[in-house]
């Protein structure tokens, strides 16, 4: 969380990582089982209900790589608390495996779909579909669904079972220090040989990415 002039915040319970799939390219994919069920993982001792974030939501951004959509997926089931938020898989384009593997998901998890349109020219480049993604998503979240804050993910990522507690801990720290743009569980030097303390966050001017949360005020 921060580390600006020196000041540091401490969690209760260490951070959760989040982990990038690694996968070959070849590597079959593997359909998920028939009925897909929701937080039955047992929750780690002690973590508390989630009760600061009672109206956020998830955004999994996801394009044509359904079978990292589904480890993901898979995973996010475990999560505590999950069954507190509302998950949405966010479609861009209709690449047609993708869709098939999000509808195995729901209701549980919410699906909506992004017409993959250029806006800036015909052949513009992935990064810019992936921005046009990125504020549709989070218009449609924030202000059609009227959510307070948003959690991102993609769709190679991994998260640990106490994710959703993290953001509980560390979101009213958006709501003290308007100068906080957002709160990320990804640290590129999350190494057990390079991590002193893992109950502490830093501040940084560094953009992390890879699972982090904003509030509808900013956006």
């Amino acid at each position: 969380q921060q580390n600006a002039n020196d000041t540091t915040y401490e969690i209760v319970r260490n951070p959760p990582v989040i982990l990038l799939e690694q996968q070959k390219a070849n590597e079959e994919e593997t359909e998920p089982d028939e009925d897909v069920t929701i937080g039955e993982g047992t929750p780690q001792e002690g973590l508390a209900e989630i009760q600061v974030l009672r109206n956020a939501a998830i955004l999994l951004i996801v394009y044509n790589r359904p079978a990292y959509m589904q480890k993901t997926l898979t995973n996010l089931q475990n999560v505590h608390g999950i069954n507190n938020v509302t998950v949405f898989i966010s479609q861009d384009g209709n690449d047609t495996a993708t869709r098939k593997m999000a509808m195995r998901y729901t209701p549980h998890f919410k699906y909506i779909q992004h017409p993959r349109i250029p806006l800036l020219s015909p052949k513009q480049g992935p990064v810019a579909y992936l921005a046009q993604h990125y504020k549709w998503a989070l218009d449609t979240l924030f202000f059609e669904r009227g959510h307070s804050h948003v959690i991102i993910l993609e769709d190679d990522m991994l998260v640990a079972p106490d994710f959703l507690s993290f953001f509980e801990q560390t979101a009213p720290l958006l709501d003290a220090d308007p100068s906080l743009w957002c709160i990320s569980s990804w640290n590129d030097n999350g190494f057990k040989k390079l991590v002193d303390d893992p109950t502490r966050l830093y501040r940084t001017s560094y953009f992390p990415g890879l699972g982090w949360m904003l509030r509808r005020e900013l956006w």
